[in-house]
This record gives C-alpha cells, sequence and structure tokens, in this order.
C-alpha cells in the first residue's frame, strides 16, 4: 500500500497530476481508509491550488491518526481559506504539547509561515535542521526544492540553511 502511495507523491511532485491523482485513487480502492495515501494526495490537490478537496482529505487523514504534521496541514489549509483562529489553536495546541512531549519543529515552521510568520518560521525550521528530523525533507526530500517554503527564498538565513542542509558551504 505504502508504495503504491509514495508511487502517487513521486508524480504528484514531479508534475504529472493527473496520473498522481489516478495512481492515489487506485490504492484507496484497495484500502478506502489508508490515512497515508489521503495525506500525499491531498499534499497533490493543494500544489495544485484545490484547497478545498485538499483540507477534506487532510481532515480525513487526521481524524484516522492524528500526527503532527498532519495537524499542521490541516492548519495551514485553515490559514488559506480563512478560517485562521482554528489554525492559530492547532499552532497553540502544538506548541504547548512540546512542553512535555517530542514534536518536530517542522511542523510548525509550517504552519507559522502559512501565517507569514516568516522570523518564526526560520526560528523553527532552523531547530528543525538541528533536530536532524526527517520532516525537514519536507514533501519532496528538499528544502531547496519545497514549494510550501518560497515565501522564505531569498532571506539569507534561509540561503544558509538550505546550503548547509545541502551539505554546501556558504
Amino acid at each position: 500500500m505504502i508504495i503504491n502511495a509514495v508511487l502517487g507523491a513521486y508524480l504528484g511532485t514531479t508534475g504529472h497530476i493527473d496520473e498522481s491523482l489516478q495512481q492515489f485513487h487506485r490504492t484507496l480502492e484497495l484500502d478506502p481508509n489508508f490515512a497515508p495515501a489521503m495525506f500525499m494526495q491531498a499534499g497533490v490537490l493543494e500544489r495544485r491550488g484545490n484547497f478545498k478537496d485538499a483540507l477534506a482529505l487532510y481532515e480525513k487523514a487526521t481524524s484516522i491518526t492524528q500526527t503532527p504534521i498532519r495537524l499542521a496541514m490541516v492548519a495551514r489549509l485553515y490559514v488559506f481559506t480563512g478560517r485562521a483562529a482554528e489554525a492559530r489553536k492547532i499552532l497553540n495546541d502544538l506548541t504547548a504539547q512540546r512542553q512535555h512531549e517530542y514534536i518536530q519543529s517542522y511542523p510548525l515552521a509550517l504552519i507559522h509561515l502559512a501565517f507569514r510568520e516568516n522570523e518564526q518560521a526560520l526560528k523553527y525550521l532552523e531547530m528543525a535542521y538541528e533536530e536532524r528530523g526527517i520532516q525537514i525533507q519536507g514533501d519532496t526530500g528538499s528544502l531547496k526544492a519545497d514549494k510550501r517554503l518560497d515565501p522564505l527564498r531569498g532571506n539569507p538565513r534561509f540561503d544558509t540553511l538550505v546550503a548547509k542542509f545541502m551539505g554546501e558551504s556558504k
């Protein structure tokens, strides 16, 4: 199942959107409640600009298995669809959870970025790098290619972080 879902995600990140959505459809036919496939398909729909359907899938995947990254994606789309108060509650709840359990910094960075709080987003991305959190690879395997981080491109702190992540000196 996971290989089928990852293939759908790969097709989506390489620009083969229709093939990607077909792959997710086939995967979810096998198991309609396979949350990772829903989550990955939501990412493809989000990149396409279909926030309504993406949000529905993010919410469904989160209702099956709640994780910080899934909550972050719901929060981001809440911001983009005018539900900022609900997004802020998720952000506050995740931030509070960090006081007593491990929550990776990357999901918090993505929510702050949705709110256009770039300095906070950069702070959490730098923390994610120091944590060596797997999620810092973004949805494409690289900070360099993750479109969700585009608002930070050209920022010297972000450019330095990307260079460090890529093993380049800056």
